[in-house]
């Protein structure tokens, strides 16, 4: 059951019904009946009792054979055949190239494919159709002996045998036709379309002019003898304008053909609105070029009435108030003279919705705060928080509109930071809610006590992040004393004073504590300190050490003594307290514990004396 269904000059839609075997797909091939154009393809089997496929690029008006075969892996069935034409492609492009009191010359372009002929059938007005013939070879024709000053429809075809192709038409006129009159169309402050009947015989070419009625500098447009309408743009509003149009035919132009329009009256320009609340908002606007007496301001509200009023024509905003809040509002603006009104000027916006209250910022740090809020009434989609401080831009911060409340980290420390906030819902946004805080300033951390001997330690710890002024430094002895400490040079030498905080500068990085009390322990606290503000303490506990030898007969046993610093040192000779003698010892060399009883300084000292001597 092989057939055709759609066909045009260049396509055949074939259908059939799919094989009782369960083949994949179908075979097709096809050629004209001369053998021509031989061409194969491979059609999948389509789910259903039919399969469809399309032939395209043939030959228009041509017969061809084809031949179909189920496929099933290896296997072909025995071809289904038939033949089928192609329809006859159609003349193109009817033009009607000179007109005389009683013929009309005609040009096409030609048909693809084989024909016989043409056929021309011309209508009157009267009704009463002719024919003529017309060689395929030919693209041209003159219909003479015509009724003149009469309108005709003319048309062609292709055919061959029986076939007949699509016709193409056109209106022709005999005699002369002039353009008659323009017609205009919308028309806008700026704009006009101008539309115009086909003039007899056809234009070469079309010139359009046109100027405002005061002004003798003209503008011209250059048309195609085949156009119908024209557009002009760019006009001034509220201005009349001398439209004309002259057809060329050659060497020889027609009567000019005349109207004149009036361009209507511009709109506001630039509507806008801005300081948007929940009950009012600000439109704003540029005044229009021509001359009016007022504007007229109209506002309704998606599901309210309109309201209206008039204002000066002096002004370039206008406050609405008593909106409701969260409502969608259309807001239009047009300028108005007389009678006469301008276009709208429009735009659609909402008011606000209501804000949310009392942000706050608690459990700040110098790297944290905690910010909390009241919600507003209505639904909200998302919080916006925007955070700045100092020059910085602005960091964005979308928070979900369920939250009361919002972490931030990785604050700056001793830093005062802005927070403005407002809620969203879809298009709706609430008014803008702001709050200021600073954040603490950050300690110095790792203070840590080394190098701990009998009466010092050394103290060192890593600055903070902040910038400082300088530090406070205390600390307490296990027997409740407190003592404070003076610097000078990174040393630091005790008194005993009770209330008084010692500054530490804020470029130090470390301090050494002499003059400790032995075997004590020590509890040192350490804060950083800007103007006013105050940081957390850190504290270390360190405890000195104690004596191994109560008096020691040299300068060994004041190493083991915790003694590590060269220097004077008092020994007492063979235990002997009655014998008490001040010598330098030498910590460093070879271990340290040196007793040194010569020591060159200037290289005036004789030391190559007896042992008398020295004794």
């Amino acid at each position: 059951n092989l057939r055709v269904g759609s066909r045009t000059p260049a396509s055949l839609e074939l259908t059939w019904d799919n094989s009782e075997a369960e083949a994949h797909s179908y075979r097709v091939v096809y050629s004209t009946l001369a053998g021509e154009h031989y061409h194969e393809v491979l059609v999948p089997r389509d789910t259903g009792p039919t399969t469809r496929a399309t032939l395209a690029d043939l030959v228009p008006g041509t017969e061809y054979g084809i031949g179909i075969s189920a496929v099933m892996d290896s296997q072909q069935s025995v071809p289904a055949t038939m033949n089928a034409r192609t329809e006859l492609d159609s003349p193109r492009d009817l033009l009607v190239t000179a007109s005389t009191e009683t013929s009309i010359s005609l040009s096409w372009t030609k048909a693809m494919g084989p024909i016989d002929h043409y056929r021309v059938t011309f209508t009157p007005a009267s009704g009463m159709a002719s024919e003529v013939t017309v060689s395929r070879n030919e693209s041209q024709l003159t219909l003479s002996e015509l009724e003149p000053g009469t309108e005709y429809t003319i048309s062609i075809i292709a055919e061959r045998g029986r076939q007949q192709s699509l016709e193409a038409t056109v209106d022709a006129f005999t005699g002369v036709r002039p353009i008659t009159q323009l017609h205009f169309s919308q028309l806008t402050s700026s704009s006009v379309n101008i539309t115009w009947s086909d003039p007899s015989p056809p234009a070469d070419r079309l010139v359009l002019t046109y100027r405002p009625r005061d002004e003798e500098a003209a503008q011209q447009l250059a048309l195609d003898g085949t156009r119908r309408h024209a557009s002009l743009t760019g006009l001034r509003p509220s201005t009349e304008y001398l439209v004309s149009l002259v057809a060329v035919h050659g060497a020889v132009s027609s009567e000019p053909v005349t109207g004149s329009i009036t361009t209507g009256m511009d709109a506001p320009k630039d509507l806008r609105v801005g300081n948007i609340t929940q009950d009012s908002m600000v439109i704003y606007w540029s005044p229009p070029v021509a001359p009016f007496d007022h504007y007229r301001i109209s506002y309704r509200a998606a599901e309210g009435r309109t309201d209206s009023t008039a204002i000066g024509n002096d002004a370039t905003e206008y406050i609405m108030r008593l909106l409701q809040p969260a409502t969608k509002y259309e807001i239009g603006v047009k300028s108005v003279r007389g009678r006469e009104e301008s276009e709208v000027a429009s735009i659609t916006t909402y008011t606000a919705m209501d804000a949310p209250l009392g942000v706050t910022a608690t459990n700040i740090t110098p790297t944290e705060a905690l910010l909390q809020w009241n919600p507003p009434l209505m639904d909200v989609e998302s919080y916006v928080l925007v955070l700045t401080r100092h020059t910085v831009a602005g960091e964005t911060i979308l928070v979900d509109g369920i939250n009361q409340e919002y972490q931030l980290t990785n604050l700056q420390p001793s830093t005062t930071y802005t927070v403005a906030m407002y809620a969203t819902n879809g298009p709706l946004t609430s008014q803008i809610i702001s709050t200021n805080f600073t954040t603490l300033l950050d300690p110095p951390t790792n203070l840590t006590a080394s190098e701990v001997t009998r009466r010092s330690a050394l103290l060192s710890w890593v600055p903070p992040v902040g910038d400082i002024e300088n530090y406070i430094l205390n600390y307490r002895s296990t027997d409740g004393s407190r003592k404070a400490t003076h610097r000078f040079s990174h040393l630091l030498l005790l008194a005993s004073i009770r209330v008084q905080e010692l500054i530490v500068d804020a470029e130090d990085t470390w301090i050494r504590l002499e003059g400790l009390s032995e075997t004590t322990e020590y509890t040192v606290r350490l804060q950083a300190a800007q103007n006013a503000m105050r940081s957390g303490f850190i504290s270390t506990t360190f405890t000195t050490g104690g004596r191994v030898f109560a008096n020691p007969q040299d300068c060994a046993q004041h190493l083991m003594n915790g003694d590590t610093l060269s220097g004077v040192y008092t020994i007492s000779i063979n235990g002997d307290l009655s014998q008490r003698v001040q010598v330098f010892c030498d910590m460093s060399t070879d271990g340290g514990g040196w007793i040194v009883f010569q020591r060159r300084q200037n290289g005036l000292t004789d030391f190559f004396r007896k042992w008398a001597d020295y004794r």
